[in-house]
């Protein structure tokens, strides 16, 4: 079952509630949010696609560092 995605409005809602650094939470859907402070992108922690982008990176960036 997919998960719903949060308004914007919604999002800041939770970041004061909750007030947390990093953006973590299992109930919503969204893979990228607006940053709390600032302009910008970052990622749900809770969505398990955000953790599979990272890894990849993480290896990409080291395969491309080692060859050359």
């Amino acid at each position: 079952m997919a998960k719903r995605i949060w308004t914007i409005d919604e999002i800041d809602k939770y970041r004061k509630e909750k007030n947390t650094f990093l953006y973590f939470n299992k109930e919503d859907g969204n893979l990228i949010v607006p940053k709390a402070i600032g302009r910008g992108r970052t990622f749900n922690w809770a969505n398990p696609l955000s953790w599979v982008f990272m890894v990849v990176l993480f290896l990409f960036l080291t395969w491309f560092t080692s060859a050359y």
